[in-house]
């Protein structure tokens, strides 16, 4: 919504994202994921970055403590750009994390949805 399109929750069925967006012009809605936090890094699933879902759009959304005085900050990239930054220590399964500095430079990267 804040790009100028229409977005609504997926439904609670909807196995991979989190939220449909689209321009009302368009015929086709954005999937998208998000990583919501109030401190990095982002727990992800391995699952998310290998097909089908690595063309996925993930907005990692940092919050803040419940104190913030920060705006909240977001992080707009498709899961294809950062796959190669996800940590994934040997006694951690099927999750991994993704350290802030992987995803410094999609700071507000709303334009990333118009692609």
């Amino acid at each position: 919504m804040r790009c100028g399109d229409d977005a609504q929750s997926a439904d609670r069925n909807t196995r991979y994202d989190d939220i449909l967006a689209g321009c009302p012009a368009d015929n086709a809605l954005k999937k998208l994921q998000v990583k919501t936090i109030r401190s990095t890094p982002w727990s992800v699933k391995l699952a998310n970055y290998t097909k089908p879902l690595v063309d996925s759009i993930a907005i990692f959304v940092l919050l803040g403590d419940e104190n913030a005085q920060k705006p909240v900050r977001s992080f707009i990239t498709s899961n294809r750009e950062v796959t190669k930054h996800i940590h994934h220590p040997d006694d951690w399964k099927n999750n991994g994390f993704m350290p802030p500095a992987a995803i410094k430079e999609y700071e507000d990267r709303w334009d990333i949805l118009d692609e």
